[in-house]
């Protein structure tokens, strides 16, 4: 009881309520709980009065967890809603809102009214909540996402060669309940799937994570929305068949949804270091293949090198196509005796171990 020139301030309990059931209420769910007062006092309550928290506890919440359950432990009644002031025998409804502890169990929370000077007045007030594992939404996960599409830049993807760079694009729909901000992550992750047990795994020059914003510029993604996320790569110097995975995670690292994947076939370098520049005589030769020449290792051991002029409109394919379906084995074969080989393509260089 608080009194100041002859007025005193007193309260009465004079209801409670709550808009869930409070013996069922899933963690992390905010709700409501109003607790009215009759002024059974002689003082008017203005705006400045305080429904505040306290620790002061009673036999009905004694035994359980205590705290103001993620409300502001002091609540003045203008920030409550009540306009004006409560006259003697008038009642006040002051409502709070509650959010859930993580964690299921069971918790209690005391509040008290209080004087702007801080006195404490009338009964402390208490609710007691139990609160039970949140359940997935019907569509998963809170974070969940749908796979639409993947393209490699590169078609031929399973003959490229070393060092050139090209682009995985990954297209993903948001399925879950919770917009992913710009800071939402994809990270490189050294580990295989089903389908890439046998190939080698490689960052091909990722960065070990990168932000949504960095690869796609946006500032976020609502649940349903869809995002194209492009991820820059370089193909290995080794030739073998490899493998890059990464993990999509919230800001705070929580990992959503599976591994992503791509795959990639390195066949060698197009164009090999340059020779090193010597002053010792050097012999080779001129071949054009639409003479009869092809291969012939045998009769050209110990040439230093060989230079193919071929026309690839005569194979009806592009330079590209000529060299990876007839020419790249011609290659490889002469680099195996140590001859250095050049094979012009409509006198376009498309590829050698020069």
């Amino acid at each position: 009881m608080a009194t100041q020139a002859g007025k005193v301030n007193r309260a009465e309990a004079a209801g409670f309520s709550a808009n869930v059931d409070l013996n069922h209420i899933k963690s992390g769910d905010t709700f409501q709980a109003t607790w009215t007062f009759r002024n059974s006092g002689t003082k008017k309550w203005n705006g400045r009065y305080l429904f505040a928290y306290t620790s002061e506890t009673n036999a009905e919440t004694a035994n359980y967890d205590q705290s103001a359950l993620g409300a502001p432990p002091q609540n003045t009644f203008s920030n409550l809603g009540i306009a004006g002031k409560i006259e003697p025998g008038e009642t006040a409804a002051l409502t709070i809102t509650f959010t859930a502890p993580a964690a299921p169990g069971t918790y209690a929370t005391n509040w008290q009214l209080q004087t702007p000077q801080g006195h404490r007045f009338g009964p402390v007030r208490w609710m007691r909540v139990v609160v039970e594992k949140s359940e997935e939404p019907e569509n998963g996960k809170r974070f969940a996402y749908q796979s639409l599409n993947f393209v490699n830049s590169v078609s031929d993807f399973n003959h490229m060669q070393s060092g050139r760079e090209f682009t995985g694009t990954w297209t993903m729909r948001n399925t879950g309940t919770v917009t992913w901000s710009s800071d939402f992550q994809v990270a490189y992750v050294d580990e295989a799937v089903s389908d890439t047990q046998q190939m080698m795994r490689d960052p091909m020059g990722a960065p070990a994570v990168s932000t949504l914003r960095e690869l796609t510029g946006r500032d976020q993604v609502r649940p349903g929305e869809t995002i194209a996320v492009p991820v820059t790569l370089v193909a290995p110097q080794q030739p073998g068949a490899y493998a890059f995975h990464w993990q999509f995670r919230t800001e705070n690292g929580r990992n959503i949804g599976g591994l992503n994947w791509l795959q990639i076939g390195v066949i060698g370098s197009a164009i090999g270091t340059p020779p090193v520049p010597t002053t010792q005589t050097v012999f080779g030769m001129n071949i054009n293949p639409n003479q009869g020449l092809d291969l012939d290792v045998d009769r050209l051991r110990g040439l230093n090198w060989v230079r193919f002029v071929y026309w690839a409109s005569r194979e009806q394919k592009s330079p590209e196509q000529a060299y990876q379906q007839r020419y790249r084995h011609i290659i490889q074969s002469y680099a195996n005796a140590g001859i250095k080989s050049l094979l012009i393509l409509h006198q376009d260089t498309e590829g050698g171990n020069w």
